[in-house]
């Protein structure tokens, strides 16, 4: 891990309605350096914000839903050409700052581990200076592949690995992570658990390497992009059915890759 990166500071903040998370983890993306590194918008818990931005810095079609609000000619842009996504988590008292860079290694050999089986490069981790002003305790900055980028779906399941990096999952192969999943997933189903990222896995577990490995077929492109941004679902679609879950229920507002998704399951 690399030490540190600065940032400059996004001050606007809405009142967000967004489902509450066991992780207390908050996201937000960061533009490149030639545009000042900078926080592109406030923090965010629901991750189906991060591809909502996503959509409007390749369309330039502003989004505004559940009071999250994003615009290219008020937001520092995203930048398109790298995944640059900053995380945090609040609160966090300065006895739990170790425990939290744990789950964040955590979450980085999960991303790792997908990224090897699609042959890209690997996500690098710095550590975020502090600002003064600043109620975040520590922050860290993954910087990976475009190609991360390229789908809502792959967006949504970049933050998810990252949360899933609070479980501290070992493992050595493919096999033995699916294993610990399917064990997270089952032991939500039973009620010995409570964690909306364990039930995301209930439909999601065995399905995260096919997605990924099976990236080029799932996703048509447009302009280097998977068409799902060009299409003219309304923002409440797109928010509520483009994330890894809805992919992983064959519950998209794409009945083509629906269909594409259960014939890979079904192999």
């Amino acid at each position: 891990m690399s030490k540190f990166t600065k940032v400059a500071w996004f001050h606007e903040s809405h009142d967000l309605c967004e489902i509450y998370q066991r992780t207390g983890m908050l996201f937000t993306f960061v533009s490149s350096p030639q545009n000042n590194s900078a926080q592109c918008h406030e923090w965010v818990k629901c991750r189906d914000f991060l591809a909502d931005a996503v959509r409007t810095q390749i369309t330039t079609k502003p989004c505004s839903i559940y009071g999250f609000r994003f615009s290219v000619d008020k937001n520092p842009p995203i930048d398109l050409n790298k995944m640059r996504m900053m995380v945090t988590k609040s609160p966090l008292a300065k006895d739990n700052i170790s425990k939290f860079k744990q789950k964040i290694r955590s979450g980085l050999k999960l991303i790792h581990h997908y990224e090897n089986i699609m042959g890209i490069s690997k996500t690098k981790l710095n550590e975020v200076s502090i600002a003064k002003q600043t109620k975040y305790k520590s922050i860290f900055l993954f910087t990976g592949s475009v190609v991360w980028l390229k789908s809502p779906f792959l967006v949504s399941m970049y933050s998810f690995l990252i949360r899933l990096g609070d479980k501290e999952i070992s493992f050595t192969n493919n096999l033995e992570l699916k294993t610990a999943f399917k064990s997270l997933a089952d032991r939500f189903k039973s009620g010995k658990i409570s964690d909306n990222d364990a039930g995301y896995l209930i439909n999601s577990w065995n399905k995260l390497d096919l997605i990924v490995k099976n990236r080029p077929k799932l996703f048509l492109t447009k302009n280097k992009v998977h068409d799902i941004y060009w299409n003219p679902h309304t923002i409440h679609t797109f928010h509520s059915q483009t994330g890894i879950d809805s992919l992983s229920r064959s519950r998209t507002p794409d009945r083509i890759l629906n269909d594409k998704i259960k014939e890979l399951i079904s192999k």
